[in-house]
């Protein structure tokens, strides 16, 4: 539920700004921001009002719009956001968000993000979890204390280990108007985007001190301040077989697991400068993408450019403990939207370190075809004497 950018709304708001007095210059950028938020959201106000009255007295298009039936909990909870709202939500008790809420917003996190979907998500709720990774652990014989090791030693229990994740999310009053039905449905679009950056963020690079082990971190080595230690980058000079192979050879844990497909995470400037040239041939006067090895690429605006992490899915564990929402009251009130700040509860890690490796492209080569000449074959020579 991205915000409508209008330019020209843009312009004459940093004019107005600019051109204010010094000792009003905060008052000035307050109502700049009320304006621009109330006249970026009133096309998203509109659009769900034309839904409402379409799905009024069309079923079928009343059930593309998501909307549900919902349980005595969430329209506890989404009464809530009616008026004032600020009386209903303080500071003093934050209001969580009904656990059906979660599961059903991060179900839709887990579509739309081409990172979560390959993540596995605790639900909702649960404090401690079970990771395990299958790394050929097992043995005919006598189960002795050796092998019980072994065995207990590839299954982890972790206890939740909160950290927060907070994000704003804006709620125009239009669209609470509507009732309940819509505004579940927009308050999981926007609370979902905003989950979206924020678990991607962590799960790739999040420094375990105040944010999920990412899989560009190292899950034993912590530094002085408490971050987990990043891995060191393993250069990569092609995805020819040869190159590629000893390096996704590290994903095997020392060959005890078994590995069909690796997802290849990337900021998108490394992917059409450095990736795409490296992985594309020409194939029957189409370029395609050719890795040598089944590869999944994953662009994502946060994985940071030149640091690309090749990785193992389903092998990342993230816990959501809780979510919990109330408002926003450090700025100006605005007429139209009320500002929200959810707050996410939750940690993740890999369930090894070799689940992950931090690559360096910095000298990825471009594919360059190999050409092949034939061998020409010689005419016979005709041995017949001639009479």
């Amino acid at each position: 539920m991205k915000l409508n950018t209008n330019k020209e709304l843009l312009a004459s708001l940093t004019a107005k700004i600019e051109g204010a007095p010094v000792e009003n210059k905060t008052e000035a950028i307050l109502n700049a921001m009320q304006e621009y938020i109330e006249a970026s959201t009133a096309s998203i106000v509109e659009q769900y009002a034309q839904d409402a009255v379409r799905a009024s007295a069309d079923a079928e298009f009343a059930k593309s719009l998501g909307l549900r039936t919902l349980s005595k909990e969430e329209k506890a909870f989404y009464s809530k956001f009616g008026n004032p709202v600020k009386a209903a939500l303080t500071f003093d008790q934050d209001d969580v968000i009904p656990t059906s809420i979660i599961e059903r917003t991060l179900d839709s996190v887990k579509k739309e993000s081409g990172l979560l979907q390959y993540v596995r998500i605790i639900p909702a709720g649960v404090k401690k979890w079970i990771s395990a990774a299958a790394t050929g652990a097992a043995a005919w014989g006598a189960m002795t204390a050796a092998v019980s090791a072994e065995l207990s030693a590839t299954i982890t229990g972790m206890t939740m280990d909160v950290h927060r994740l907070a994000a704003y999310l804006l709620v125009p009053k239009g669209i609470v108007a509507l009732g309940e039905a819509y505004v579940d449905r927009y308050f999981r679009a926007i609370l979902g985007e905003a989950l979206v950056d924020g678990l991607e963020a962590g799960v790739i690079d999040g420094n375990g001190k105040v944010a999920p082990i990412g899989l560009s971190r190292q899950i034993g080595s912590v530094a002085g301040d408490g971050t987990h230690n990043t891995k060191s980058a393993v250069a990569l000079a092609s995805f020819a077989p040869e190159h590629y192979g000893a390096l996704i050879s590290t994903l095997t844990n020392g060959g005890k697991r078994k590995v069909e497909e690796v997802i290849l995470i990337c900021n998108p400037s490394d992917y059409f400068t450095k990736i795409f040239p490296a992985a594309s041939a020409y194939v029957n006067g189409s370029w395609v993408e050719s890795f040598s090895f089944p590869t999944k690429v994953i662009q994502t605006v946060n994985c940071a450019a030149g640091s690309p992490v090749l990785a193992l899915p389903g092998l990342y564990d993230l816990g959501i403990q809780s979510v919990t929402v109330d408002v926003y009251k450090e700025t100006k009130a605005l007429d139209d939207v009320d500002v929200l700040i959810a707050k996410t509860y939750g940690n993740g890690r890999a369930v090894d370190d070799a689940c992950a490796i931090k690559m360096s492209i910095a000298d990825l080569k471009a594919f360059v075809p190999s050409v092949v000449v034939a061998n020409t074959i010689a005419a016979p020579v005709n041995t017949k004497e001639v009479v």
